[in-house]
């Protein structure tokens, strides 16, 4: 074999391999961020009930307790609805009320990984409803 030819064929293994180790790094990072990843559809599916209670005459929930007793009114099942109260994690689902002047945003979010309520900052997952979908 000459030189030129082995220096493609060492380059090519080694740019596979590379790209087998990047590969595998992203599934072991896509794994480790699942439970993030559920965290944040359950947040959004939670989101979508919050918008439709706005709209309601039933107003927007302001607590999680308030957001719990909505939910109770649903047809969702048990499950379902502990599915949209507890993140991965089994922390509860945390709901925070912003005002700035007339406009009120409601924040849906996660203690996150490191189970500490942060506000919304740091590991928190956070969600909010926009107070534009609201009539």
């Amino acid at each position: 074999m000459t030189r030129p030819k082995l220096v493609v064929l060492v380059s090519g293994a080694v740019v596979l391999a590379l790209a087998a180790f990047g590969l595998r790094r992203s599934f072991e990072e896509m794994e480790r961020d699942r439970p993030e990843l559920r965290t944040r559809a359950n947040l959004r599916a939670l989101a979508q009930a919050v918008e439709g209670l706005c709209r309601s005459s039933a107003g927007c929930p302001k607590t999680t307790d308030a957001l719990a007793m909505a939910l109770e009114l649903t047809s969702l099942t048990p499950p379902q609805k502990r599915g949209l109260l507890f993140d991965q994690w089994e922390g509860k689902i945390l709901v925070r009320v912003v005002r700035d002047g007339e406009t009120t945003r409601t924040i849906l979010y996660s203690a996150g990984p490191n189970l500490k309520d942060e506000g919304g900052e740091g590991d928190d997952i956070v969600v909010i409803v926009e107070p534009s979908r609201r009539q």
